[in-house]
Order: C-alpha cells, then sequence, then structure tokens
C-alpha cells in the first residue's frame, strides 16, 4: 500500500508538466478556477493509475530495454523542453525555472516508463511469422490495384491534381520563361516539364482538345506520379510478404495507406517529393529482399526470359542502383541521404555479399556525375540560410536596435523598412514574405558580413533566435503540433483561369480538406496525423537497434534521420509535411524491424531452449 501511494509523487509532476505544456489558463472567478483544475485533477487519476501499472513480462528489468527507455526519455524531455521555452514563460523569473524542472522531471518520468512498456510490448508481439513462403505475385498485384484505385479517386477528387506554386515555377523554369535554378531539383524540373509539355501534346493528338492545356499536362503529371507511387508501396508490401513478416504488419501497411488521408493527398500532389519518397520505399524494399536473399529461393535452371523477375538478383541489384540514383537527384537533401546509404551499406556488406556494395558505390558515383552535369544556376535565395534570414527579421520587427552600419548592410539584402509588414508569426506567410524582400532587393550585399551580423545580433537577442528557430522548424519535432495540408487557391497556380475540370467541384476539394483539418484537431484520433509523433516513436526504435547492437538495421532509419535533421537545421520546408512522408508509409515496417526475428534465428532459439 506505502508503495502505491509513492506513485503519487511521479504523477504529480507528469500532470503538471503537461498542464504546463498545454498552457491551460486558470480565470480568477471561482467556476473558472474549478474548470481549470479539472483536468488536473482527472490527470492525476490518470497517471497515478499509470504508474501503478505493471510491467508486462513479470521478470528482472532488462538492461538493455532500461538504457533504452533512460536515452529515449531523455531526448524526448529535451525536445519538447526546447519548445516549452521557446513559447515562453512570463512572469516571475523563480517561478518560470520552477515550471522547467517540473516540465522535465514529469516528461521524463512519464517517457521512461512508457518506452520501457512500449519495448516489452513490441518484443512480446515480434513481428515473425512461421508460415512457409508462397508466390507474392498476386499479393504484388492486388496491392497495386488497391492503391491505384485509392489514389485514383483522390485525383479525381482534387481534379486534375493538386498543384503548389512551386510547380509553377518549375513549368516556367522549363520552358523558358525563368531561367534555371537548383531552387527545385534540376532533375524533377526537367522530368516535370516533359511530362507537362507531353500530356499537352498527348491530349492534343487524341483529338480532346478541351485537355491540350495546361490541365491536360498536370492530369498528365498526376497520373504517371500516382501510379508509380503506388507501385512503390505494391512493392514494399510484396517485400514484407516474401520475407515473412508478420501478416498483421502487412495489413496495417495496407489500411494505414489507403484510409489515413495525408497519403492519397500526397500521392496525388504533384511534387519531387513524392518521387523521393517512392524511390526511397523501393531502395529500402530492395535491400531488405537482397539482405535475406538466401531465404528466398530460385529457380536458375529456366531461360532468363521465363524467370520470375521479382526474385532475380539481377533485377533486384539493377533497382538498388536506379533508385539509390533517384534519390539523390530528386530529394531536397537526397545526396546526403544516398552518401549515408553507401557509407552504412559498405560498413554491413548486406550478408557480406560483394555485389550489394559494389552496386551502391556504383549508384553513388553515376548520381555524382549527373549531378555535376546538370548543375545550374545557384538560387539566391539559398546564399543567406533561411534561419539567419529569418532571425534577424524577427529582431529586427520585435527589437530593432540594429546599428547604423548594420542596417546599411541587411538593407543591402532585404528592404530594411518593409520587414515589420512582411513579418507575421504565421509562418506560412512570412516566411515567403520575407523571402520575397531578399528576392526584389536588387542590391549587392557581402554574404560574410551579414553573417557577421547575425552572429551579433544573436549575441544580444538569444532567446529571440531560440523562438525563431522553434517557430520555423517546432511542427517537425513538437508531437503537439501537426504539419497540416495546405490548401492552394485555385488563382495562384497554372490552372487560373481554365475552367472548372474538378469531378466534384471546387467546394467538394477545398470542403474535405477542411475536415482534415478538423479531424486534426480530434484527440486521440489526432495522432495518425502527428508527423513529428512517428519519428519520435521511429527515433525510439532506432536507439533500441543500437543499443542491442542490431546495427544491420540502421541502414532503414538512416534516409530519414538524415532528412530530418537537414530540414529542421536549414529549414528549407517550412510547416509543410511531404518532406516526412516516408516516414508515415513504412512506419509499421520501421516499428516493428528491430523485433524481427528469421525463421532459422527462432528455430535456434528454441532448440537451445
Amino acid at each position: 500500500m506505502y508503495k502505491k501511494l509513492l506513485n503519487a509523487i511521479p504523477a504529480f509532476f507528469t500532470v503538471a508538466a503537461f498542464y504546463l505544456l498545454l498552457n491551460i489558463e486558470q480565470k480568477g472567478d471561482a467556476l473558472g478556477v474549478v474548470i481549470s483544475l479539472l483536468p488536473f485533477i482527472i490527470g492525476f487519476v490518470f497517471f497515478f493509475l499509470y504508474y501503478d501499472f505493471k510491467n508486462l513480462k513479470e521478470a528482472k528489468e532488462k538492461k538493455s530495454e532500461n538504457i533504452t527507455a533512460f536515452i529515449s526519455a531523455a531526448v524526448f524531455t529535451l525536445i519538447l523542453s526546447f519548445g516549452y521555452i521557446c513559447r515562453g514563460a512570463k512572469g516571475n523569473i523563480f517561478l518560470a525555472v520552477l515550471g522547467f524542472c517540473v516540465v522535465v522531471a514529469g516528461l521524463f518520468l512519464f517517457f521512461k516508463k512508457f518506452v520501457y512498456n512500449l519495448i516489452l510490448f513490441m518484443d512480446k508481439h515480434n513481428a515473425f511469422s512461421r508460415s512457409k513462403r508462397r508466390d507474392g505475385k498476386k499479393v504484388f498485384l492486388l496491392s497495386f490495384l488497391l492503391f491505384e484505385a485509392v489514389f485514383i479517386f483522390y485525383m479525381l477528387l482534387f481534379f486534375p491534381g493538386r498543384i503548389s506554386r512551386d510547380v509553377t515555377g518549375q513549368v516556367f523554369q522549363y520552358i523558358g520563361l525563368y531561367g534555371m535554378t537548383d531552387k527545385y531539383p534540376p532533375v524533377h524540373t526537367k522530368l516535370l516539364g516533359s511530362l507537362y509539355v507531353g500530356g499537352i501534346s498527348l491530349f492534343n493528338g487524341l483529338g480532346i482538345t478541351s485537355f491540350a492545356n495546361e490541365a491536360g499536362g498536370i492530369l498528365f503529371n498526376c497520373f504517371i506520379q500516382l501510379t508509380f507511387f503506388a507501385l512503390s508501396l505494391s512493392y514494399l508490401v510484396f517485400t514484407l510478404y516474401s520475407i515473412n513478416i508478420n501478416k498483421k504488419i502487412i495489413y496495417i501497411t495496407l489500411l494505414a495507406n489507403t484510409l489515413i488521408p495525408l497519403v492519397p493527398v500526397f500521392a496525388v500532389t504533384v511534387s519531387y517529393f513524392v518521387w523521393y519518397s517512392g524511390s526511397l520505399i523501393f531502395l529500402i524494399s530492395l535491400s531488405l529482399r537482397l539482405k535475406y536473399k538466401k531465404y528466398i529461393k530460385q529457380d536458375t535452371s529456366i531461360p532468363w526470359y521465363k524467370r520470375n523477375f521479382f526474385d532475380d538478383t539481377v533485377f533486384e541489384c539493377g533497382g538498388l542502383f536506379v533508385f539509390l540514383i533517384a534519390i539523390c537527384l530528386f530529394g531536397p537533401f537526397g545526396m546526403v541521404a544516398g552518401i549515408a546509404f553507401t557509407a552504412c551499406t559498405l560498413l554491413q556488406k548486406l550478408n557480406t555479399k560483394k555485389y550489394i556494395p559494389i552496386t551502391a558505390i556504383s549508384a553513388l558515383i553515376t548520381a555524382l556525375i549527373i549531378n555535376g552535369a546538370t548543375r545550374v544556376e545557384r538560387d539566391r535565395e539559398r546564399d543567406i540560410p533561411t534561419h539567419n534570414i529569418m532571425q534577424l527579421a524577427r529582431v529586427i520587427t520585435n527589437e530593432d536596435d540594429l546599428s547604423k552600419e548594420e542596417k546599411r548592410e541587411v538593407s543591402a539584402l532585404m528592404r530594411y523598412e518593409y520587414i515589420p509588414m512582411a513579418y507575421s508569426e504565421d509562418t506560412s506567410l512570412w516566411v515567403d514574405n520575407i523571402h520575397a524582400l531578399v528576392r526584389v532587393s536588387g542590391g549587392e550585399y557581402n554574404k560574410d558580413s551579414i553573417q557577421k551580423i547575425w552572429a551579433n545580433v544573436g549575441a544580444r537577442h538569444k532567446v529571440e533566435y531560440l523562438k525563431s528557430i522553434y517557430t520555423l522548424t517546432g511542427n517537425y519535432f513538437d508531437p503537439l503540433s501537426h504539419l497540416s495540408i495546405k490548401y492552394e487557391q485555385r488563382e495562384n497556380n497554372i490552372l487560373s483561369g481554365l475552367p472548372d475540370y474538378t469531378v466534384f467541384g471546387y467546394k467538394a476539394e477545398e470542403g474535405i480538406l477542411n475536415f482534415l483539418y478538423t479531424l486534426e484537431k480530434i484527440p486521440i484520433l489526432n495522432i495518425v496525423f502527428s508527423l513529428p509523433l512517428m519519428l519520435w516513436l521511429t527515433l525510439l526504435f532506432l536507439i533500441y537497434t543500437l543499443v542491442k547492437r542490431k546495427y544491420e538495421y540502421v541502414l532503414y532509419y538512416l534516409p530519414f534521420i538524415v532528412t530530418w535533421t537537414a530540414t529542421v537545421i536549414t529549414a528549407e520546408h517550412i510547416n509543410t509535411f511531404e518532406a516526412l512522408m516516408p516516414v508515415a508509409c513504412l512506419y509499421p515496417l520501421l516499428a516493428t524491424l528491430p523485433f524481427y526475428k528469421r525463421g532459422d534465428e527462432e528455430r535456434e532459439k528454441t532448440a537451445e531452449e
């Protein structure tokens, strides 16, 4: 009984931590006090029972699980505490420090127990299936038909496809209205432009003149893109089936990538991120199959043209070669991810088969050559990192104490007098506005001088700089926030002025997106929309693989960690969910992979027992 009462201590700290994080305000009147204290009381009872909840296995505590729980809790606490600091603590400094200590203590206690129990649960329900492997071609075909049907439905909903202002810029670069720059991946710009012009020509050749225009170009782009993405997801399901991943995981993968609207909306949004994500899914699926190749029987006695190419080593190595090049060329930080993937492959050697690291090295060298051959003019916006520009803009707007010399140097970069008007707490607006000031300034600035001013201003306004970082990139690591699907107004893109081609009308298109916004705000249900939460859990499973020394699985997490880290550091893509979508699509695999046991491992374990 005495030990149970001690649960009140961590319960109090945890509920107080979430109370402060959620910023629940207390009104002065008696009713307001009762209303604000009610969630505190309910939360206290919940966490009291939570800390009394026994571990899933009544056995001595495991060292690996405890180490993972400790490291993960420390990382998660650091991330949420950073958000708490950046949101700002008003009033007495002593109370602010006390509140921070309560947040750290409460979160750490909560996450340490949560992670420990989660790992035990996942280990108990491992991803191994004892069923014999069967031919997976039918699985691939049925999966493809399912994904293709769902994606086409969403294409009809957003007919002829969802596009943004970036697509407009890419098309204009391709047809020569704008100069070609590295603002977008040049290879994708050329692919998009070719499909755009090809789609218009196709409909014109077929005599369908009503689509021999911008709508036809976007429609053709969208259809080819969603088909490619459907193929990548189908190949993932086929791979899971082939290496005997538990069928429940396969069903979850199918349902998650069709029923959660984020995925199909992403698939029909014309963007280089779709090609990057699809290539990454193919790459991971192929490397998984090659890793467990000796467990997949091949019949090499039949002629090459009658072989099952789904199980052919040459075919799979060719795919590994192509899609490693693709992620290097299509991703915003694809080359970094490709180098990391190749380095990790060399260290692991994937079952020590020499042809696999040779394939990876050849693909990386080819990607570097193509990247050099397609080098274009550097985009002026990238000369100064986004973080630097936005941090300066925040200080200038809120506390303008720059010297005359500093103002003169900044004015050469962007129109100084318009910065307070362009700045807004809504990042989706003010990032573009501030960048617009950079684009139209027309002045010649000294990059080194701007960096020096940025450092000097930061030394005087450390808190403002921290808040700026959180405002820009908090949606990528704060699980209490969400990366929203934004509705692009038709008048902002190349379809403006054309008739309404949508099957269900613009109102239905806008209505479904507003419906998704609503779902994002519903407690519990909004978890499936929280990409930051998925990233947290993915990081947790990565930590577990490292602690358990299952280094062969690091390969499959590395591209996401690289992309996520680079996105946060550079603030290259503000408040958009596209950069992190591969995590959502592959999450069922990434969550269960560290606990996966092959057939031979299971038999050896049984024999020892």
